[in-house]
């Protein structure tokens, strides 16, 4: 664009991101195997999406509560082992 008067309108400038946008994901998603040639495959990829969302989720509160198990077993073996001791050098066993 060379003259003064030949500047984009807004609306123009909308126009052409948007096709550059559609024209982007109509190139990538494909290239991650995403099929969105339909609604019903459209459907499909959110269930999915919404499927492995539920699964990390639950990944997320296993882990949280073998972690807390964890420490809840290590607590309790030294809770137990204080008490031995404690119980023995009471007898006069020592330990």
């Amino acid at each position: 664009m060379s003259g003064g008067d030949e500047s984009m309108s807004e609306e123009e400038i909308r126009r052409i991101v948007e096709q550059a946008v559609r024209e982007t994901l109509h190139e990538m998603l494909p290239a991650l195997g995403i099929d969105i040639s339909s609604p019903e495959t459209r459907i499909q990829v959110q269930v999915d999406m919404a499927w492995l969302r539920r699964q990390r989720r639950a990944s997320e509160q296993v882990e949280k509560l073998v972690k807390r198990t964890a420490i809840a077993l290590v607590v309790s073996g030294l809770l137990a082992a204080l008490w031995t001791g404690i119980r023995a050098a009471i007898r006069g066993k020592g330990l």
